[in-house]
């Protein structure tokens, strides 16, 4: 078979992200969402729905802005969903030394004290088993506040949920 391959399916090829089943489809930060305090704010943008006794993975990119170095907290205790069974693994750029971060519960956040210059970029990495479902929802808010913000920056993202058979 020679190149191109003329045998590709159509339904193979690269199609904007409006094309795709919104069941498929990444969830993206449409703006920036700036938090000027250090109370968890849900990023309703990155929702994604979860069926109950259904496990999942995730997969959450956060392009970040600290306007005073007041570091920042992410946790995922935005939605209605329960979890009988969950992790969380982060890794930074841009950030303090100690950039891993690990967390066993919806509420328990990952924190970063602080983000040299201010820019920042956070990938992590989740695994849950639902208890009742409902939402999936990542928060975010600053460490300490005493002025500035932390921004959650356009693009942001959360792939589709990939359930797994348990």
């Amino acid at each position: 078979m020679g190149w191109p391959n003329t045998n590709i399916h159509p339904s193979l090829l690269l199609r904007p992200l409006s094309e795709y089943p919104a069941a498929l489809s990444p969830r993206i930060q449409k703006a920036d969402a700036a938090n000027a305090t250090d109370v968890m704010a849900a990023l309703d943008d990155l929702k994604c729905d979860v069926v109950s006794g259904n496990s999942y993975y995730f997969d959450l990119v956060l392009r970040v802005y600290d306007s005073n170095m007041e570091g920042l907290s992410i946790d995922f205790n935005g939605g209605t969903a329960t979890v009988s069974y969950f992790w969380a693994s982060a890794l930074g750029w841009a950030l303090e030394p100690s950039m891993a971060r690990h967390s066993a519960a919806l509420a328990t956040a990952l924190s970063y004290d602080s983000l040299d210059g201010g820019d920042g970029l956070i990938t992590v990495r989740c695994f849950l088993t639902v208890g009742d479902g409902g939402t999936f929802v990542p928060r975010f808010a600053q460490v300490s506040h005493s002025s500035g913000s932390i921004t959650i920056k356009k693009g942001s993202w959360i792939s589709p949920p990939l359930e797994v058979i348990t």
